[in-house]
């Protein structure tokens, strides 16, 4: 579009015109009456293609004068070119994608746990010649000597025992004395 006093090209954003400096931007008369405004020609561009300005609108320039969308350059959608067609349904049925989910997982899985369970079963050997009452013991004792370790720190202003004496030095925080053992 140019502008009606100078006749220069107006810049779609611009909301004056570059060379005289006149209002370059515009309002819309919808088909109901109603005056929107004022927009630049590029918001008037996409407010019509987003279907917000219909075809039959007006834009009406700060002089007074009366544009066509077309006049503008610019193209509305007609409110029913806006939704999408539906889409048409091609391929399988669902009952048969879930056929087919089902065929490709249950061998997987299968597959998997033939993998996992020798291999759990080695893990299991390799813990050495200990039991599992043994090792649980173990810890039991490990919670207990540490428990006594923070007990004596408390008492004794945050140090610890010294390395020579430490098990005398403990004892009587552990209650029972076969710990050490």
């Amino acid at each position: 579009m140019r502008c009606s006093a100078c006749g220069s090209t107006l810049g779609e954003a611009l909301p004056t015109c570059p060379s005289c400096g006149k209002d370059a931007r515009f309002s819309v008369r919808a088909p109901d009456g109603g005056v929107y405004g004022p927009y630049t020609l590029h918001q008037v561009r996409l407010y019509a293609l987003e279907g917000r300005i219909v075809p039959s609108a007006v834009l009406l320039s700060a002089d007074g004068q009366v544009h066509s969308l077309q006049q503008a350059g610019i193209v509305a959608l007609l409110p029913h070119t806006l939704q999408q067609p539906p889409a048409e349904r091609s391929g399988l049925p669902g009952w048969a994608i879930l056929l087919i989910v089902i065929g490709i997982l249950v061998p997987v899985a299968a597959v998997v746990t033939a993998i996992w369970y020798p291999y759990r079963a080695m893990s299991r050997q390799s813990q050495g010649p200990y039991t599992s009452a043994q090792t649980a013991t173990c810890e039991s004792n490990l919670r207990q000597v540490s428990m006594a370790l923070q007990m004596y720190r408390v008492d004794h202003s945050g140090r610890f025992p010294y390395e020579a004496n430490w098990q005398p030095a403990l004892s009587p925080y552990i209650a029972i004395q076969q710990l050490f053992a």
